[in-house]
C-alpha cells in the first residue's frame, strides 16, 4: 500500500478519534441524549481501520503469489522497486511529471541480452489512485523510434479533428481506427510501423504500448478509458500477460531497421 494511502489514513482515524471524544464529551454533558452520533463515530473508527487493515493484508497476499510465481519462472523479485528501473522510467509519458506515484512488486530476468521488468504501478490520477501492471522489455536489439500507441475512443478522435497529432495510415484503416499514435519524428514513426506492424496491432484490441530507443513498456487496456481506471493483472493471468508481451516485443523486433 503507498505511503499515501497510510498517512490518509492515520490522519481520519485521529480526526475521527478527537471528533468521537467531543461527542462523548458533549453527550454526557447533555445527559447522554446524543447517543446514536456517539455509535455513529464508534463504527466509522471502527471501519477506518479495518479497510486498511483488509487493504494491506490484500497487498501482502499478492507480494507472496508474486514472489512464489517469481521463482517458479525464474525471475528475481522485489517488494521495492530498483534504481535502474527508476533512472529508466523518465523516457516513457506515462510516468512523467507524476508526483506521489509507486512502484513495487518487481519481477526481474535476463535472457541473453533482453532484460524483462514486471512491476505494479499506482497512478495518481486527480484526487484517485489507479492500479496498473506495467511489462517493460530492453533489447539492443530493438531500436525504436519514440512512439505511443494507446486505443482511440471518442475523445481522441474529438481531439484529432481539432488538430491534436494522431498518425494515420490510408494503408491500414483497421489500425487507424482503433488505435491514437503520436510521437515527436513522425516519419521516423511511418517508417517504422510497416503493413506487417500494423497488422499485428490491428489484431489485438486495446493495448498501450510506448517505446523508445531500445525499451517498450506495454500494457493491457481494452478501451483507453480503462487505463485510467486501471488494474492489476492477476497473478493467475501473469503467464498470458508475459506471452503477450513477448508477442508486442518480437513484432517490434521485426520492425526495427536493419542498419
Amino acid at each position: 500500500m503507498p505511503t499515501y494511502f497510510k498517512l490518509t489514513t492515520v490522519m481520519v482515524t485521529l480526526i475521527f478519534a478527537f471528533m468521537l471524544s467531543n461527542e462523548l464529551i458533549t453527550s454526557r454533558q447533555a445527559g447522554w441524549n446524543n447517543v446514536s452520533g456517539v455509535i455513529t463515530f464508534t463504527v466509522l473508527m471502527l471501519v477506518m481501520p479495518a479497510i486498511w487493515w483488509i487493504t494491506r493484508t490484500r497487498d501482502r497476499q499478492r507480494s507472496r503469489d508474486l514472489a512464489m510465481f517469481a521463482e517458479q519462472q525464474g525471475l528475481d523479485f522485489s517488494e521495492k522497486s530498483n534504481p535502474g528501473l527508476l533512472v529508466g522510467m523518465g523516457k516513457f509519458s506515462l510516468f512523467m511529471g507524476r508526483i506521489g506515484d509507486r512502484t513495487y512488486n518487481v519481477l526481474q530476468g535476463v535472457s541473453g541480452t533482453e532484460t524483462l521488468r514486471i512491476f505494479d504501478y499506482y497512478r495518481c490520477h486527480g484526487r484517485a489512485w489507479r492500479k496498473l501492471t506495467v511489462l517493460w522489455m530492453e533489447s539492443p536489439e530493438l531500436r525504436l523510434p519514440q512512439f505511443v500507441l494507446t486505443p482511440e475512443g471518442r475523445l481522441d478522435r474529438i481531439m484529432a479533428k481539432l488538430g491534436f497529432q494522431d498518425i494515420d495510415f490510408e494503408e491500414s484503416e483497421a489500425f487507424s481506427r482503433e488505435y491514437v499514435l503520436q510521437g515527436k519524428d513522425e516519419p521516423a514513426i511511418r517508417d517504422f510501423f510497416d503493413m506487417k506492424t500494423l497488422d499485428f496491432f490491428s489484431q489485438r484490441e486495446g493495448v498501450y504500448v510506448e517505446g523508445n530507443e531500445n525499451t517498450f513498456i506495454y500494457l493491457e487496456c481494452v478501451k483507453r478509458e480503462k487505463l485510467q481506471a486501471g488494474r492489476f493483472i492477476k497473478v493467475a493471468e501473469l503467464r498470458d500477460f508475459m506471452a503477450a508481451g513477448y508477442e508486442v516485443y518480437s513484432a517490434l523486433k521485426k520492425g526495427a531497421p536493419t542498419s
